[in-house]
């Protein structure tokens, strides 16, 4: 009639790495929510000017929760996990790790999310 005492510990710190080691991809494939509503509304030159805010916005942001990220991991270096005796520093990596991953897949598909409508205003002109 007993439990593991550590397995709620590794599924629950098994989660937070798997959420921001699979942030980067989400982003990568689109799977995050966006609203285009107002980016739909511009011409293609609004459009492409809000689309560089945007990436700014991003990398900006992804690089500042890196260095939070790793600030909040350093303080919690002396903390040890309940049952696995695990230094809480290794679970709080996975914030730095995963934002870090996130800039590498927003690089990635910056340069096509940028030039996304360009193809549609080159469409209508050759049509």
């Amino acid at each position: 009639g007993n439990s593991l005492t550590w397995a709620d510990e590794v599924a629950r710190y098994s989660m937070i790495w798997l959420t921001f080691l699979g942030s980067g991809l989400a982003l990568r494939e689109g799977a995050h929510a966006a609203i285009t509503n107002a980016q739909d509304a511009l011409p293609t030159s609004g459009q492409r000017a809000m689309r560089a805010v945007i990436l700014i916005v991003m990398f900006a942001f992804f690089g500042f929760m890196v260095w939070v990220g790793i600030d909040y991991m350093s303080r919690m270096a002396v903390q040890k996990s309940a049952a696995l005796r695990v230094p809480m520093k290794w679970i709080y990596a996975a914030m730095p790790a995963g934002f870090a991953l996130m800039i590498i897949h927003l690089a990635l598909i910056a340069p096509k999310y940028w030039r996304a409508g360009q193809q549609h205003s080159d469409e209508a002109a050759i049509g």
